[in-house]
């Protein structure tokens, strides 16, 4: 059987590598103030320590995005482990979430699903349409000339007859 929760050593690389980018992007946003610092200053000295924020912090960004994504994907998931059964495995949670967000978005619209798709298959799926909708489609394939009078009045009596 299918685990469909995330583990908790996944969560745990999540937050993880969401740290250690924040803390990544932190280090190299303060490149940027440390040159600033050294410009206004008019002391060269000050803008050494961008020769280590800047990469250190960038390094921090990447590692953690991939710890991130390890995290929320699984190592097959996120194409680390070639396992097309564990990768499976490690994305279903997501699969299924995408599935409910469908369902929820169906829901809002007003269509059911079920009688969306239980006429799949059969030969004839006017069999589902109201009265109104048969008759303005069969009077339409009249006005196109596809059915003479004759079958066009024969058509219709029959529809009548059977509502």
């Amino acid at each position: 059987m299918v685990n469909r929760n995330i583990s908790d050593k996944r969560k745990t690389a999540f937050y993880l590598g969401t740290v250690i980018s924040g803390i990544g992007l932190l280090l190299f946003a303060s490149s940027f103030l440390i040159v600033a610092v050294a410009i206004l200053s008019q002391n060269p000295k000050i803008g050494a320590g961008m020769v280590i924020t800047g990469p250190l912090g960038f390094f921090g960004i990447v590692v953690g995005q991939f710890i991130r994504r390890i995290g929320s994907q699984g190592l097959a998931g996120s194409g680390i482990l070639l396992d097309p059964v564990q990768a499976r495995e490690d994305i279903e949670p997501w699969s299924r979430m995408s599935g409910g967000v469908i369902k929820d978005t169906l829901d809002e619209a007003g269509l059911d699903l079920a009688k969306l798709t239980a006429n799949i298959g059969n030969s004839s799926n006017d069999t589902e349409l109201p009265f109104d909708e048969k008759l303005r489609r069969l009077h339409k394939l009249h006005e196109d000339g596809i059915l003479s009078d004759a079958e066009y009045q024969q058509e219709k009596a029959e529809l009548l007859a059977n509502n």
